[in-house]
Parts: structure tokens; sequence; C-alpha cells
């Protein structure tokens, strides 16, 4: 039996699998590491959210967060101060005392095996194409959640972990400053402690917009601080990049709450996949003669006919229906394939 299945031998669930993994990894780390190891470590976090999140934890506890120089960011430290104490109960946590004090090394070299202790589950909150809901959780906090999106919810007497894994989300979160507020997209963590803001994500990008309070944007795996919004302010990720919208269209971000989609000179591209994410049985594509054209308006979020009426109307482009259902708009008088 090779190591990793030895470590991985009594690990009830992914996620623990996972956070074991990642202990291994940082015992590795040292003076050796070597840059075939580091891409080793980049290939093994890309596999799967779960370790992508267990290596973030791993960084946590061991204070990659204590440069940042903010008020809301005390009580993470707090959680690395305490995570380093002496565990309380039989199995241990993943905590700084126990990666760097010689457990987690001891162990390996020994028996090659690492228990972790017994972990909050992850709770799935999702919603079906065309579907709108909102949801309290256990702290108080209220989750919105657009068409055919999901939010994955882990939360501890010392954490509030949450992942979106597709879709829109709108985020009112309950005050608890011992308790940061951390919702991870692409490769990015959102953290507050008490506001509301808005994260919609698509397969080329994803916008946060703050509507309340303040919230920071970090690197999932450095904790390095990319940004603090303040309310009307934005942060749009792509591709592992963040770039700071000072004016964020506040009234776009929260128009899928009342059942409208609103365009406000946006990428026909872009629009059209944003109107098909409530409709994905009828798709619509854009042909790339006309992915540039831009797009304005209020649109009712599930009815892609309206807004193909809409754009055929006021755009140069015609609609044509495919054998499998979608629709491809392109340019007025292009030939069709």
């Amino acid at each position: 039996m090779s190591p990793l299945h030895s470590v991985f031998h009594d690990i009830a669930t992914a996620e623990d699998a996972a956070e074991a993994a990642a202990a291994l990894w940082l015992a590795r780390s040292d003076d050796r590491w070597t840059p075939a190891d580091e891409a080793a470590l980049q290939a093994w976090i890309a596999t799967s959210p779960e370790n992508a999140e267990a290596w973030a934890d791993v960084g946590e506890v061991m204070g990659l967060f204590d440069r940042v120089e903010a008020p809301e960011l005390d009580a993470l430290r707090r959680e690395a101060l305490r995570a380093a104490e002496p565990a309380q109960k039989p199995r241990p946590a993943l905590t700084r005392r126990l990666l760097v004090g010689g457990g987690i090394a001891a162990g390996v070299a020994a028996a090659g095996v690492f228990a972790l202790g017994p972990q909050a589950s992850w709770r799935a909150y999702r919603t079906e194409p065309g579907e709108r809901r909102r949801f309290e959780l256990a702290d108080g906090s209220h989750l919105t959640l657009d068409s055919d999106a999901e939010v994955r919810v882990r939360f501890t007497g010392r954490r509030r972990d949450l992942v979106l894994s597709r879709g829109q989300a709108r985020f009112d979160v309950a005050k608890d400053p011992a308790r940061p507020f951390a919702v991870a997209v692409d490769e990015h963590l959102v953290v507050a402690t008490g506001t509301a803001f808005n994260i919609e994500r698509d397969a080329a990008q994803s916008m946060v917009t703050l509507l309340e309070g303040q919230v920071e944007i970090r690197a999932r795996r450095t904790g390095q601080v990319a940004a603090r919004l303040r309310p009307g302010q934005g942060y749009l990720l792509a591709g592992g990049d963040g770039r700071l919208i000072s004016r964020a269209d506040v009234t776009q971000a929260q128009a899928w709450t009342e059942g409208q989609i609103v365009f406000q000179d946006e990428r026909l591209e872009t629009a059209a996949r944003r109107v098909s994410r409530y409709a994905p049985s009828r798709p619509i594509r854009v042909s790339p003669d006309a992915r540039d054209l831009r797009v304005s308006g209020v649109f009712p979020a599930g009815d892609p006919d309206a807004f193909i009426e809409a754009v055929s109307l006021y755009l140069p482009v015609a609609a044509r229906r495919l054998p499998d259902g979608s629709v491809e708009l392109g340019l007025r008088g292009a030939a069709a394939p």
C-alpha cells in the first residue's frame, strides 16, 4: 500500500482526506523543496475544490494572514492563536501546534499515517434552472441563490466557510467578529464579519459587488489582500487575476432578486450567457462576428425569447434556431455555416 493510501485509509470524507494530504504537503516543504515538488503541489491543489480549500486552511492556521493590517482580520489572528492551543477534544484538530510541533512529522515518519479530528460537514444549498430561493443559515445569515446556483457551507465554532460552486448568490451576513465569513470563488476569498454582498460566477469570470459594510478580497493560497471594498465598489475576477471596479452597478447586481436581468453596455456574448442560465435547455449562442456587439436594457429573467426578440430588433443580428434546441445570434445577412 502506498504512503498516501495509508494516510487516507481511516479517513471518512473527502474533506478530511484533503486536509490530511495538505498537512503532508506542508510537512514536506523544507529547504529541500524543489521546482518539481512545487509543480506537484500545484497539480494536487488544482485536482479538486476540497484540495484547494484544505491547502488554504493549512495556510490560515500557519499564520499566512499575519501581515494584513486591518481591524476586520483581528478575529482571524485570534483564530490562529486559539488553534495553536492544546486541543481539548480526544482527537486533535488541524492546528499550528500539531503541524509544526512534531506531531505530523513524527506521525508521517514513524507510521505514514495522520488522522485528523472530526470536521464539521459541508452542506450544499442549490437551486434548479429557473428557480430562485432564500435560505437562513445556522448563524442567522441569509443566502439568496439565483437560478442554477450552488453554495457549499461549513460552520464551526471558529469559522464560517462557504464555496460558491456555480451561479449567482447574495450573502446577507450576520455580525460575528469572532467568526469571519469567507466565501471562496475561483482563486480568491471574499471575507467579511457582517455585511451584504453579491457574487456572480460564470465560466469566464466572477464579479463581487459590495452592497453594505466592508469586505476584503484575498488570494486563497497566500492570504494576501488584493482589495478592500467599500459599498458600491466591485471586484472582477478572471483567470486567477482581479481588478477593482471603483463604481460597480449595484442596481444590476441586485436586479435578479426581483426577477430581472439588467445589462449596461454588456457584450452580446456575455449577455446571452447570463440569459441562458435561466433556461439551459434552450441556450443562446453568439457567432464570433457578433460577440462584441453591446447590449443595454432590462429583461425578465427566465424569458429568453423576449431577449432574442429585443436584440434582433435593436441590433444588426438575426436569430437562427438549431436542431438541438439552441438559438444562434449572428450578424444579419451573414451566410449560415
